[in-house]
């Protein structure tokens, strides 16, 4: 293209453009600031990222008292879920719980199911005895998770781990690796494309997630509402309280407890409390296993 066409076609799109330098122009009229936050807590304490109120009548809470100067000018909002059921709340529906007990790239029932056996339940599942050999199954046909895991289960050496272990981790499946809420497994499915190198998305693979188990004794839940209720039994708040118990010890010494009974006193006295944490953490102090070691 010679100089005099080049010149012509950028006079031309310069003279098109030139109603849109309208919005350029400078206007007198003040418009008002705003700014939209966001939050996804993924820390430990997301409870302290919220006001305890809505609208402009709120309480800051304690991680947002950087922006108590500005209090009187900003507006909070909930609820803008949509009333979707995601199974948020507590500690089993933290993103920093979700991510951590996640493999990079996918999600995995065991590693979730152990970290909740340890950590809130105190239960510590024994690994595979080392003289026993274990084969692999087929599992050219499964197409989820759970289903690669159930065909473990055939195997006699295999199914007693896994009905002890997997039913503690199928619950979460609903979120991601990275703590998001989904009804379907995604997968990376190649797109039709002309190149060499056709472009990949991540799509609904149209495959259904089934997050419900049942464990040993015969007692089953159909998603993490219903794990979560049944964590709430007498049993298992007992063996959390307990589980809390002693790794507050056991940050406290450096080493785990080994006497029993007194662990059983510190229980009792936390029973009589109602299990609240600030009184169940005194008894741990005015323990002997806190002051005699």
């Amino acid at each position: 293209m010679n100089s005099t066409r080049r010149m012509f076609f950028q006079g031309v799109g310069g003279t098109l453009a030139l109603p849109l330098m309208e919005a350029r122009a400078a206007d007198d009229t003040p418009t008002p600031t705003r700014l939209l936050i966001v939050g996804n807590p993924f820390g430990m304490h997301p409870e302290h990222f919220f006001p305890k109120q809505f609208g402009r009548d709120f309480e800051i809470s304690r991680t947002l008292q950087s922006l108590d100067w500005v209090k009187d000018r900003l507006s909070i909002l909930s609820h803008t879920d949509h009333g979707m059921k995601s199974g948020r709340g507590g500690m089993l529906g933290m993103g920093a719980f979700l991510t951590l007990t996640a493999d990079s790239l996918g999600t995995s029932p065991i590693h979730r199911a152990v970290y909740v056996m340890e950590n809130f339940l105190g239960i510590h599942p024994a690994p595979p005895p080392g003289d026993v050999e274990i084969s692999e199954p087929d599992v050219r046909q499964a197409k989820t998770i759970k289903e690669i895991l159930q065909a473990h289960t055939a195997d006699a050496t295999c199914a007693s781990c896994h009905e002890s272990i997997d039913p503690y981790g199928y619950a979460f499946e609903n979120f991601d690796p990275m703590g998001s809420w989904r009804e379907f497994y995604t997968a990376h499915l190649a797109d039709p494309s002309t190149d060499d190198k056709p472009r990949t998305s991540r799509r609904q693979a149209g495959i259904p997630i089934d997050p419900s188990g049942v464990f040993r004794n015969g007692t089953k839940y159909s998603d993490i509402r219903e794990f979560r209720s049944l964590m709430l039994t007498d049993a298992n708040r007992d063996r959390f309280v307990r589980c809390f118990i002693t790794k507050l010890l056991t940050y406290a010494n450096g080493e785990e407890p080994k006497d029993f009974a007194e662990i059983e006193k510190i229980m009792q006295n936390s029973a009589q409390h109602n299990y609240r944490i600030v009184d169940t953490i005194a008894a741990v102090v005015h323990s002997p296993l806190f002051r005699e070691q």
